[in-house]
């Protein structure tokens, strides 16, 4: 594994203030990382229905170049933005710099 990490958990639209689901644990895999999340404690007689919506971004940075997957092809002329591609987006999905759970199934 990198030795840096930093998984930013959010949450996604709410009709009531939430926190953000906790990491329970990781494991690496051939083909990346599983990430294990606790869903949030609900009473039995609550109606309310959970769906989980993931994004995903690598970021590398060498101390000279910075790197962010997924990315475009090389051939597209759209450019990394942190103003437009840092944060995620999970009303959609197939939004450039950002892996979810429809687009990037292994």
């Amino acid at each position: 594994m990198p030795p840096v990490q930093n998984f930013n958990l959010g949450c996604g639209q709410s009709t009531e203030a939430q926190a953000p689901p906790s990491l329970v644990a990781q494991r690496q895999v051939p083909g990346g990382v599983e990430l294990y999340m606790e869903q949030p404690a609900v009473a039995r007689s609550a109606p309310y229905r959970y769906d989980w919506a993931v994004r995903a971004q690598l970021q590398v940075d060498d101390g000279q170049r910075q790197w962010v997957f997924p990315a475009p092809l090389p051939v597209d002329p759209l450019r990394y933005d942190s103003k437009s591609h840092a944060k995620p987006d999970y009303r959609d999905v197939g939004k450039a710099f950002w892996a979810d759970e429809h687009n990037n199934r292994p």
